[in-house]
Parts: C-alpha cells; structure tokens; sequence
C-alpha cells in the first residue's frame, strides 16, 4: 500500500542540481519506488533527470508517492530530510559556493 504526503520545497533554487543530486542518492538506498507529482509533471524519484526536468522551484507544492517494502522509511527521513542549499536568492546572489544545512520540506 502506497504513502503519500504534500510538501513545500523551502531551498532555494527548488528541487534542482546539488538538492536534486542528493534527493536522488537518497532515494536510491531503498527497495520502494517513489514519483514527485508537481504541477502536470511526474517524475521517478530516483532519476536525476526527471527531477531537473520536473523544476519544482523553492516554495512549490509537491505530492511524494512512495510504493514498496520500505515506503513508511522513505516517507519520513523525506519529510525530516535536510540538505546542503540556500535559503533564498539573496543568499544565493551574496554567497553562491557558501551552502546551509537545510530542512528542504514542509509538509503541507
């Protein structure tokens, strides 16, 4: 039985290179299958390309589904999940190489 949870994407850019490199890495370590739902785009969790093409952007809404023997684990180290990233372009802007431990996720 699948788990689903909403989230708001609280790093700056969104989900995309560095985040999305290491989304992907996470998501790799469990047996379960997991699609990101953004706008009219899904993307396979496990694939850095479909998460570069999806562009969920910092603040975006998106829906998490996840599939399989260990999906209650995936589902909640996602939703406490923290990331190397910035917390807005203004930071992003005045220190570009410089990235925060970050909570990339609240649940919505």
């Amino acid at each position: 039985m699948a788990v689903e949870k909403k989230f708001r994407i609280l790093i700056y850019p969104g989900l995309h290179t560095r985040p999305g490199a290491k989304f992907v890495e996470l998501c790799n370590k469990f047996e379960s299958d997991i699609e990101i739902l953004f706008n009219d785009k899904v993307a396979n969790g496990k694939s850095i390309i479909n998460i570069m093409t999806m562009a969920a952007p910092q603040n975006g809404e998106i829906t998490i589904k996840v599939n399989g023997v260990d999906e209650e684990i995936l589902i909640n180290e996602l939703t406490d999940w923290h990331v190397e990233a910035h917390k807005s372009k203004e930071d992003f802007d005045n220190s570009p190489d410089k990235h925060e431990l970050l909570k990339a996720f609240e649940i919505i």
